[in-house]
């Protein structure tokens, strides 16, 4: 892993923590009025940026690769090889309309932002070469910003 790739994971591991705490604690009593507290849906961003960030990590390419293997030994058994694809898809796209039901409705819950950090998931989870491309995306995305930070601390 590069250095890039290496802050691309760092980023999205903080990301998700730094949602978790702004999801899970309330604004504190003593907090500046002059900064103001993140609004819900940009827990729902972080939650989102930071699956992207640690899937670009390489866990991302692993787990492609794992369903990808999965599904053409259930393939070549039982299974038509579009299966995995359309299931994949299937659920994919159900978590994107329900999340995009939930922040049309502004219901930014835990729901929310676990529909938000499985969509990432589930677009890497579709086999072969759409889940490959799917990853290769998420993983430019990922690694841009990475490559933006690390160039904004002089690093790479």
């Amino acid at each position: 892993m590069s250095i890039g790739g290496g802050i691309t994971l760092a980023a999205g591991v903080f990301a998700l923590i730094a949602a978790v705490l702004f999801h899970g604690f309330p604004k504190p009593q003593k907090w500046p009025k002059s900064i103001p507290w993140p609004a819900p849906w940009f827990t729902l961003v972080l939650v989102i940026g930071g699956t992207i960030g640690v899937l670009s990590g390489g866990i991302g390419a692993w787990l492609n690769r794992t369903i990808t293997s999965v599904v053409s030994w259930a393939s070549d058994s039982f299974v038509a090889s579009w299966t995995g694809v359309g299931l994949a898809a299937i659920i994919g796209g159900l978590i994107l309309v329900f999340l995009i039901k939930r922040i049309a409705k502004k219901e930014y819950d835990t729901t929310t932002l676990g529909l938000g950090a499985a969509l990432p998931i589930f677009g890497v989870a579709i086999p072969g070469a759409i889940g490959s491309a799917v990853a290769l995306c998420l993983s430019a995305i990922a690694g841009g910003v990475g490559s933006a930070v690390a160039a904004a601390f002089g690093v790479g």
